[in-house]
């Protein structure tokens, strides 16, 4: 079972990433969201930790920036 520590920690390796990768891109959390196929407001309440991102969601997000879900979370296997 993943503990809250660890959790705590790849929640916000995944929040930075992304921050820096829409940085790079000048994008906002609504284009991200709309071009996944989401909902405008599904990233920011992603972020906002209001929802967590699903399984199949991490992947597009993933894909979409052309990496796989390992190298955006920052984890070896």
């Amino acid at each position: 079972m993943l503990d809250r520590k660890k959790y705590e920690y790849y929640w916000y390796s995944f929040q930075e990433k992304l921050d820096e990768i829409l940085a790079e891109r000048k994008m906002s959390y609504r284009t991200l969201s709309v071009e996944i196929g989401k909902s405008p407001g599904y990233i920011y309440d992603v972020v906002n930790r209001r929802i967590d991102p699903s399984f199949e969601s991490l992947f597009e997000i993933a894909e979409y920036f052309g990496c796989t879900v390992w190298d955006f979370l920052n984890i070896s296997k």
